[in-house]
């Protein structure tokens, strides 16, 4: 970690200074320090890049990706909400955010996706066609309020969500909504979270009069293969 920030801190005496304060604001994420000192550091460290030249896609994924492995996923949804708005023809980074939406599960920023790549030209159809299954088995508002939750249960573990399997199971007709953590992660806490996450599946049905049966929530260790 020491070594990672000092190699991060010669960046900032390159042409690119800017990459300098991304890998830090990336780095403050692991610090051993309360929550808050950490999500300090990170909101400065980009500030301190975004008045630089810089690139701007690398900008907001890395904000996205800080306050989501953070646990703060209601803050990640205005930061790419906005990323997507000023985005108009830059196709790989359109495609980029779409992956990124279906990990904050944010179905109309998906939508809003599609349309600016479908009118670049591009097949969308499966894209959508996927999009379209997910909200027969959960709206967008109860989505994205459940994975705040999750967020904070995953922080509760010291869990580190770095990503998403999803699977949209045909056969069964559910969906199969993984958080990944870290490949070094206590695999024991892992395990605990994962029924946590089960159980406040359940519980926000209740409290919400809603069917989840067709939702799986859970979380597991990232593949590295």
């Amino acid at each position: 970690m020491t070594r990672a920030k000092r190699d991060a801190e010669k960046l900032l005496k390159t042409h690119a200074p800017h990459q300098g304060y991304l890998c830090l604001a990336e780095l403050a994420v692991f610090e051993d320090a309360p929550l808050q000192t950490r999500l300090k550091s990170v909101e400065e460290y980009l500030n301190k890049a975004s008045r630089l030249p810089h690139d701007t896609r690398n900008y907001y994924i890395t904000y996205c990706n800080c306050l989501v492995r953070l646990g703060e996923r209601k803050s990640a949804y205005s930061v790419l909400d906005k990323y997507v708005d000023i985005l108009e023809d830059d196709i790989e980074a359109l495609r980029g955010c779409f992956e990124y939406t279906r990990f904050t599960g944010q179905i109309s920023l998906s939508e809003k996706v599609i349309n600016k790549l479908n009118k670049l030209g591009k097949d969308m159809t499966k894209e959508a066609e996927e999009i379209k299954r997910i909200k027969t088995v959960i709206n967008e508002s109860y989505l994205k309020e459940l994975l705040v939750y999750a967020g904070e249960v995953l922080r509760s573990y010291s869990l580190i969500n770095d990503g998403l399997n999803l699977d949209c199971s045909y056969a069964e007709d559910e969906i199969f909504y993984e958080l990944t953590v870290l490949a070094d992660s206590d695999e024991d806490k892992v395990a605990s979270c994962d029924i946590e996450l089960s159980r406040l599946k359940i519980k926000f049905a209740r409290e919400k009069g809603i069917n989840l049966s067709r939702f799986v929530l859970g979380c597991a260790v990232r593949d590295i293969n």
